[in-house]
């Protein structure tokens, strides 16, 4: 099935290039990392469509003191390195069985930690990659798309990945709070339903 295809590619990607971005290859991948904790995202403004030229915000804030979802204690991870995550674009184009590679279809810009498009890893006309910037209280990320081309976009937020010195590296399930994804605007487009809670849907006029 179409759904089934899209979670394999989605996985694979999002496994492979978070192992890049976000750990040392001598500290695993999130496979095997020490530490699981959970964290959301957001996008703003939270309307379904945006005009042409203006920005879209995805904003995410994780704490030093967060809950192990291995043991469900509280780990203070204040020696962790940035945390690095991935961010899929595409657009969803009426006619087409799949969302289509959207990276070039914005500009973007940066007011906390980095959103950047690295050629050497898979997939990088459909995916941006994100880091964290840490700071005193914990991680921090504000960072704006700017769309060049009117259209329907879909957003997939993807888990992200960071080590300490020690090795001891943790995964992070990014999900987006948005109470509204407009996942109406992927239906209606694909047929086929938005599931999950990493994706985020709007429109460009």
């Amino acid at each position: 099935m179409v759904i089934s295809k899209l979670i394999s590619i989605y996985s694979i990607v999002a496994i492979v290039m978070l192992v890049v971005t976000g750990c040392p290859s001598n500290c695993g991948s999130s496979l095997d990392a020490k530490y699981s904790f959970s964290a959301t995202s957001q996008f703003s403004p939270a309307t379904d469509s945006i005009k042409f030229g203006d920005t879209l915000y995805l904003s995410s804030s994780i704490p030093f003191k967060l809950i192990d979802g291995n043991t469900k204690t509280e780990i203070n991870y204040k020696d962790g390195s940035e945390i690095g995550s991935v961010l899929g674009i595409a657009e969803l184009v009426k006619g087409e069985n799949l969302p289509q590679d959207a990276v070039d279809k914005f500009d973007y810009t940066e007011v906390k930690g980095k959103i950047y498009n690295d050629k050497s890893i898979p997939n990088p006309n459909g995916t941006q990659q994100l880091t964290y910037q840490k700071n005193s209280d914990g991680y921090e990320l504000l960072v704006g798309l700017i769309p060049k081309k009117k259209g329907i976009y879909v957003l997939g937020v993807r888990n992200g990945l960071s080590s300490t010195n020690k090795c001891q590296s943790a995964s992070f399930d990014i999900t987006v709070s948005n109470a509204d994804v407009h996942s109406y605007y992927y239906y209606n487009t694909l047929g086929i339903p938005l599931e999950g809670q990493h994706g985020y849907c709007f429109k460009v006029y």
